[in-house]
């Protein structure tokens, strides 16, 4: 399931630890969304743009995105997950986690 993995930017996929760092919290990226290949889309094009230190999660369901939006930068919802649609998702996020940025991208074709 993508919500197990962790890639940095500018490095290969690897397993998420359990407990990241403080400087990997910081810079943790959530990408959110039930489509494997559009979650994949825009980490390829994520990683080739933010700083190296940046590590991107994958979430497609919204209790694994809640999960792993704690702590992290931001959340960036490319699609419907199997849970909620997005807007749903980021109505949920603002609520339980407000200092979290939700960017979503699913409207944009």
């Amino acid at each position: 399931m993508g919500g197990d993995s962790e890639t940095r930017a500018g490095g290969p996929q690897g397993t998420a630890d359990a407990g990241p760092d403080a400087q990997e919290v910081s810079s943790r990226v959530v990408i959110a969304g039930a489509e494997a290949a559009r979650r994949a889309a825009l980490l390829d094009r994520l990683t080739q743009r933010l700083p190296e230190e940046t590590v991107f999660l994958e979430a497609d369901t919204v209790p694994r995105t809640l999960e792993q939006a704690r702590g992290s930068r931001m959340v960036v919802i490319v699609g419907p997950l199997r849970e909620a649609d997005p807007s749903a998702l980021a109505e949920i996020l603002a609520r339980r986690l407000p200092g979290v940025h939700v960017v979503d991208l699913s409207a944009r074709r």
